[in-house]
């Protein structure tokens, strides 16, 4: 049986109640599969003051999560606890968003044969019809029953499932200078020639859009995207004009 490192990169206000019913769904969902081992991580970056916002222990102690009290920003928490030395003992890494729900038909065992089948280096579920969303490829195609797997140029962070060695690849892309990740998404086969692709039949909810930035007026998420475009020598309307699906695989 195969493990898995789970990553929750930022969890916090705004809506940290509904956040934490999200989070029992999800580990609900990633315990209906037999791993061999689970290992949580998660970076709260609200600090828990006058007994408010303090985890609960009750899901510490049910799931053995690991807690880090810090200020940061995704980018910041993927770049500390996803380091490959961190996780190369377990052979899978989930790393998610705190306002992202998993809904009932993932299949671990159906997404670790369609990673290794085709030969990914990160997968992610595909966005419900009613997420929050900024591109319509990421979304679920109902129309599209047979597809399982959606082949796409870029593949925008909300949950990425890879394999711990392969993650490297992802890995050696985040930068400081761009703590919100924006720009990321678009050059991953283009630049980083990192095979990605989306599980049409997998779904994932995201509830809330651009509800963290307000907090950290200091990081400007432009700025982040401005930079990412210097640094690949890129522009911002060259890569949107990349195709977005470059093709489907179906599983009759």
């Amino acid at each position: 049986m195969s493990s898995l490192f789970v990553l929750i990169t930022g969890f916090g206000e705004p809506y940290y109640s509904h956040k934490l019913e999200i989070l029992r769904n999800n580990l609900e969902r990633i315990h209906e599969h037999p791993w061999a081992a689970v290992k949580v991580v998660l970076c709260q970056y609200t600090s828990p003051t006058a007994g408010q916002y303090t985890f609960p222990d009750a899901l510490i102690h049910k799931y053995g999560i690991q807690v880090i009290y810090e200020p940061g920003i995704v980018g910041q928490f993927m770049k500390r606890w996803a380091r490959p030395d961190m996780i190369e003992s377990y052979d899978y890494i989930l790393t998610l968003l705190d306002d992202i729900e998993l809904l009932p038909g993932i299949d671990w065992t159906k997404m670790i044969s369609y990673y290794h089948d085709f030969e990914m280096d990160l997968i992610s579920p595909a966005l419900s019809l009613d997420s929050k969303f900024q591109y319509h490829y990421m979304l679920h195609d109902p129309n599209q029953p047979y597809v399982c797997l959606k082949i796409t140029n870029c593949c925008e962070y909300f949950c990425l499932f890879a394999d711990c060695k392969r993650f490297k690849k992802y890995y050696d892309h985040l930068d400081d200078k761009n703590p919100w990740m924006w720009g990321l998404d678009l050059v991953l086969r283009k630049h980083c020639g990192i095979r990605v692709g989306i599980l049409n039949q997998m779904i994932m909810k995201h509830w809330y859009k651009n509800a963290s930035y307000a907090l950290r007026p200091d990081a400007d998420p432009v700025k982040g995207f401005a930079y990412m475009m210097e640094k690949y020598a890129d522009t911002a309307d060259a890569l949107a004009h990349q195709k977005p699906v470059v093709y489907y695989i179906v599983d009759a």
